[in-house]
């Protein structure tokens, strides 16, 4: 009889010990939901998820804004380029030396009459002086004053690109609108008495399309109500510097070749220098006078 209320008692005290071990798993499980102490605890961790929560969504929304702005750029297009083609006219029988007195207008434009004395070299096979000095440099045929007037200027149109253009990406797929002008005027003189062999101007006008991360960044508006494009927008209509390096670097060589066939082409047709057309086949023939030519 003793053995058995021994074990009965082991058998209850084994039955609380679990009963307690439930109770504490119960606890863990629901995080002393009902005890005052853990409640601070539990709110805690709470409001840490939910700022987890948001830091990632705006971090989230900066990075796809970053990639958007960063794909809405357009490289320098020129509409009208095609216009500017320079044509052969061959080379000059003997080669000339020629002065080329500058009036830039700008450090652009001075670029452009760099890209005319390297077109000069290269094409016609000239010895060039630039800057020439009158009465101070060596011996040349030929005196060319080049006078470049650089225009730039922006367009009304560009508003509408960003406003409310900025929401189909119009900044990328067409570019802002400028138009950029190199009017040039050319006095050519014949060096040994300075008789003047040709006096002309050159009007070049480029329409262009170009953006950059300078003014897409105001497609941010897709993060508010459109205020940044449209103020955007009007700053805009206004020409963008940071675009006349552009043009000079990518359009710069082609316009200069352009001016300098313009001049070759004056001294042609001058006739009182030789000019040689490479023949097209074997058989060529010679024009005489002023200036001789061979053409097949």
């Amino acid at each position: 009889m003793e053995d058995k209320a021994v074990h009965d008692s082991i058998d209850e005290v084994k039955g609380g010990t679990d009963e307690l071990t439930d109770h504490l798993r119960e606890a863990r499980s629901t995080r002393c939901s009902g005890c005052v102490q853990c409640i601070p605890e539990q709110d805690k961790e709470e409001t840490m998820t939910k700022q987890d929560v948001t830091t990632l969504m705006r971090a989230l929304v900066i990075a796809a804004a970053c990639i958007a702005m960063a794909g809405c750029t357009h490289q320098l297009a020129c509409k009208n380029i095609g216009d500017y083609k320079p044509t052969a006219l061959g080379t000059v029988s003997k080669p000339l030396t020629i002065g080329l007195v500058p009036i830039g207008g700008d450090e652009y434009g001075d670029q452009l009459i760099r890209y005319v004395r390297d077109s000069l070299i290269l094409k016609y096979n000239a010895k060039v002086i630039l800057p020439y000095l009158p009465g101070s440099s060596e011996p040349v045929d030929i005196v060319a004053t080049l006078s470049v007037r650089p225009k730039y200027e922006g367009s009304g149109w560009n508003f509408l690109v960003n406003f409310p253009g900025f929401l189909v990406f119009v900044p990328a797929l067409n570019g802002y609108v400028y138009e950029v002008s190199y009017d040039t005027n050319v006095v050519l003189q014949k060096a040994a008495d300075t008789t003047t062999i040709a006096t002309f101007d050159v009007p070049i006008t480029l329409n262009l399309r170009h953006a950059d991360i300078n003014r897409t960044w105001t497609e941010v508006s897709w993060l508010e109500v459109g205020v940044i494009a449209f103020v955007g927008g009007i700053v805009f209509t206004q020409y963008d510097t940071s675009v006349s390096p552009v043009v000079m670097k990518e359009l710069g060589s082609q316009l200069g070749e352009y001016l300098a066939t313009e001049i070759m082409n004056r001294v042609k047709k001058s006739g009182q220098f030789a000019f040689r057309i490479p023949p097209r086949d074997q058989g060529g023939f010679e024009f005489h006078g002023h200036a001789s030519f061979s053409q097949g």
